[in-house]
């Protein structure tokens, strides 16, 4: 008896701290601010005292939604609020994506993707069933990328691929072309 007591507490015990992990567990899904001048706020309410401004162009973790707001964290850890319209649709794998897309003519929806610290991993299998797979980076506005297991293509002789994000669309512009992404393209 005491043996299947000791079976029934671990098993309590293990269900309790999975549903504590699952509770603490945030996004760390990264946005690009879009607007200048941002006001983080301590709340999720307009009139809220501003703790610090954020740049257009810096990129945050974010995590929840409320009242029309987002959680802004940093290493996972609350920071402040930040209104929706401020914040960029497209993720850093998004932005590859289209840049990845640009290239070589295919859909961004066919395109898995990884990030592991700065690098992105873009992936399609084309219609012969082959993968595809190309590293990313993005600096700043613009998108360098290599296969997978080659060079970044950012020598002098290099094409430069370079974004700009408005609203809900991104355009990707390489030599004196350029292709426009809507979000539901991902």
């Amino acid at each position: 008896m005491k043996i299947l007591q000791k079976i029934c507490f671990v098993l309590l015990m293990a269900s309790f701290l999975t549903s504590c992990l699952s509770i603490n567990k945030r996004s760390t899904e990264e946005r690009y601010i879009k607007s200048n001048n941002v006001n983080v706020r301590s709340e999720s309410q307009k009139n809220s005292s501003v703790i610090f401004q954020l740049d257009k162009g810096d990129r945050v973790e974010i995590g929840t939604t409320k009242n029309g707001y987002t959680e802004i964290l940093k290493d996972g850890i609350h920071q402040g609020f930040v209104h929706d319209k401020l914040l960029s649709f497209f993720s850093d794998i998004d932005i590859c994506k289209s840049g990845i897309s640009k290239i070589f003519g295919r859909q961004p929806n066919i395109m898995n993707g990884e990030q592991y610290g700065d690098s992105i991993y873009i992936s399609y299998i084309r219609s012969d069933g082959k993968v595809w797979t190309y590293m990313c980076l993005i600096r700043g506005n613009q998108i360098m990328w290599g296969v997978e297991k080659g060079r970044l293509r950012i020598g002098p002789y290099d094409e430069k691929i370079f974004f700009t994000i408005k609203g809900n669309k991104i355009t990707v512009t390489e030599g004196g072309s350029s292709k426009t992404f809507n979000k539901n393209e991902f």
